[in-house]
């Protein structure tokens, strides 16, 4: 079933479980895998291109989020969907690539983010109402760093 704000849902898991097994899907089959690799890269790659200090171009910082004029507007012109979606999700589709054999550039973009960008993707979470995800993401990053 399509929903037009959130993509595509699958509504039964058997469709799901038949996709997944290259045995009963043939033609269709879906390596979650590799998707979810190429996912996490592509995620990473836009948060190292679109993060930036003062990404909303705010006057100051010393207002809450709530207390800054349009920043909705701001938000829409300055934060591409694909900025927000990648700020919110960059975790889960790392998560659920190989960690034994994880490939060098997805290390070094989670490595970059991490030490050169951390702050920014922060902010970006922060006027998107969506920080509330940071600690999940970052406990879940150690735990994947500590096995690659």
């Amino acid at each position: 079933m399509r929903d037009s704000s959130h993509g595509i849902r699958i509504t039964h898991q058997s469709f799901a479980d038949f996709l997944c097994d290259p045995k009963r899907s043939g033609q269709f089959y879906i390596d979650t895998q590799t998707l979810e690799q190429r996912l996490a890269l592509l995620c990473l790659q836009i948060l190292k291109s679109g993060l930036e200090f003062n990404i909303c171009k705010l006057e100051t910082s010393h207002l809450p989020n709530d207390k800054v004029t349009n920043l909705d507007k701001r938000i829409e012109k300055y934060i591409p969907f694909q900025l927000a979606y990648a700020c919110q999700f960059w975790a889960d589709h790392l998560n659920g690539t190989p960690k034994e054999h994880a490939e060098p550039e997805i290390i070094k973009g989670v490595h970059d983010l991490l030490y050169m960008h951390l702050l920014y993707w922060l902010e970006v979470l922060s006027v998107i109402s969506a920080v509330t995800v940071a600690p999940h993401v970052l406990k879940s990053v150690y735990e994947w760093v500590k096995v690659s």
